[in-house]
């Protein structure tokens, strides 16, 4: 998860720059066929480890809600009451 955010972080810095390499080569009027080609391929990866990052970070979140249940349950149920055999059930 680490990395991925890293990733990101270095993408998101980096894209600025190749966007306007991008642009500058097209309005020159140069070839700006290694600018396009290296801008796309930041915003496909960009797009990658975004989709990975949020379904990392949903996956940590379904286990610790489901640690928290399991907990709590747990722990609710062997604080209930014992019922001895014959004992009429309590009456709140």
């Amino acid at each position: 998860m680490i990395a991925v955010s890293l990733l990101l972080a270095g993408i998101y810095t980096v894209l600025p720059a190749l966007m306007g390499r991008t642009v500058d080569a097209v309005l020159d009027g140069g070839d700006f066929g290694l600018w396009l080609a290296l801008s796309v391929s930041a915003i496909a990866t960009l797009m990658l480890a975004d989709t990975l990052d949020d379904f990392m970070g949903k996956m940590a979140e379904a286990r610790s809600t489901a640690w928290l249940r399991h907990t709590l349950l747990a722990t609710s149920c062997a604080s209930a009451p014992a019922r001895r055999a014959g004992s009429p059930p309590a009456t709140w």
